[in-house]
């Protein structure tokens, strides 16, 4: 970068004409974009920080070594290298806290999916319907499948579960399925599946719930 600083102030018939083998710092310079993108691609993006940090450095020190009236190039060059590392870390550091979150996130709706199982009462269920979401995970489709049950007081409710299926197993209309709600708030969660293959009897049961 710094090389190819003066190419835009020879050369141009105002200015004086470009020092000889000026024409190579084009070379020079789209070999080392080359030589980051791939280093870059390779190392995950730690090779670009590390070139963005030698860029910046080396036009501080590079800077020191030019009459005054061309400090000012080298000065902007390296407030752009250290300003785009300094967005780059931030970036990183979001991106880091967001991932976590939604791991804390999922974690949390995992155990109070559990202990809402053990306060639930579970019945067997039938598959009603079921709609493409139009996503798919590994080639599977990500499936909203509405899962009809009868509650203990005979009526019938349905509620519906999105989850991914695999793609040669998909399930249909009258397929065995779980349901654990609560008659106190409504709330009903469903799993494919019959309560059977969770080592548990199809009959309807009621937990203890707290006093």
């Amino acid at each position: 970068m710094t090389a190819m600083e003066p190419i835009g102030d020879c050369g141009n018939g105002y200015d004086p004409p470009c020092p000889p083998g000026i024409e190579n710092d084009v070379f020079l310079m789209a070999g080392a974009v080359i030589s980051i993108a791939v280093g870059s691609i390779m190392t995950w993006g730690v090779g670009l920080a590390v070139a963005v940090v030698a860029a910046g450095v080396a036009a501080l020190v590079y800077s020191q070594t030019v009459p005054t009236n061309l400090r000012t190039g080298e000065f902007v060059t390296a407030a752009v290298c250290f300003g785009l590392l300094a967005v780059g870390i931030a970036m990183g550091l979001a991106a880091v806290r967001g991932a976590a979150a939604k791991r804390r996130a999922v974690e949390e709706q995992i155990t109070e999916q559990a202990r809402f199982k053990q306060r639930a009462t579970m019945v067997a269920a039938t598959v009603a319907a079921l709609r493409d979401t139009g996503t798919t995970v590994d080639d599977n489709p990500h499936a909203a499948i509405t899962v009809r049950y009868t509650r203990r007081d005979g009526t019938t409710a349905e509620v519906e579960t999105v989850q991914v299926v695999p793609r040669l197993e998909i399930p249909r209309r009258g397929d065995p399925a779980t349901v654990w709600y609560d008659s106190l708030t409504g709330k009903a969660i469903a799993e494919l599946g019959s309560p059977e293959s969770r080592s548990a009897p199809a009959t309807l049961r009621d937990a203890p719930r707290p006093q």
